[in-house]
């Protein structure tokens, strides 16, 4: 275990099997790159994806992946963190991309909005995973978005691989 206060704690272990020993054919949770585990994954017929990204590149390249990893989800974009949190409200997305820098609501503050209608919500809903896109690659960045209630930490150019984990994680797909 380490810890640091202010930032976070972070649990690891090391699990020893034999050759051959039979693995469980549920999703597994893992632990993210970041130290942070992403909440259990969940297997779900038609999953709901939020990806909120300014840039209108990044955003056909991140839908493009995304599509071809979960066929059967439905994608929801926004342009900005305002019209993320308006969209989250409407359809509830079960994993959420987010970009950290857009123009009227940054994705911080974004983040904070979109866990304070989650506790808001009757307890039998389930948390959404919240993903940082960024081009900063900056220690402190990371922390900063752990801390502020993302569950993992993706830094642009992102990888198809990447994003891959990220899907298996949370929806269990």
């Amino acid at each position: 275990m380490e810890s640091i206060p202010g930032e976070g704690s972070r649990f690891f272990f090391t699990l020893r099997l034999e050759f051959g020993a039979k693995i469980p054919e549920e999703p597994l949770s893992t632990l993210s790159q970041c130290g942070r585990g992403l909440p259990p994954g969940r297997t779900k017929n038609k999953p709901v994806i939020l990806i909120a990204e300014d840039d209108k590149l990044n955003m056909k390249m991140i839908v493009a992946i995304v599509s071809k990893l979960a066929p059967a989800a439905s994608i929801v974009q926004a342009e900005d963190g305002e019209q993320a949190v308006a969209l989250f409200r409407e359809h509830r997305p079960d994993l959420v991309f987010m970009d950290l820098q857009m123009p009227v609501k940054d994705g911080l503050r974004s983040a904070a909005e979109i866990r304070a209608m989650e506790m808001e919500d009757t307890p039998e809903r389930e948390r959404c995973c919240i993903v940082a896109l960024t081009a900063d690659v900056l220690p402190e960045t990371r922390g900063v978005c752990l801390a502020g209630g993302m569950d993992d930490y993706l830094t642009k150019p992102v990888r198809r691989e990447e994003i891959k984990h990220v899907i298996e994680r949370c929806l269990g797909i």
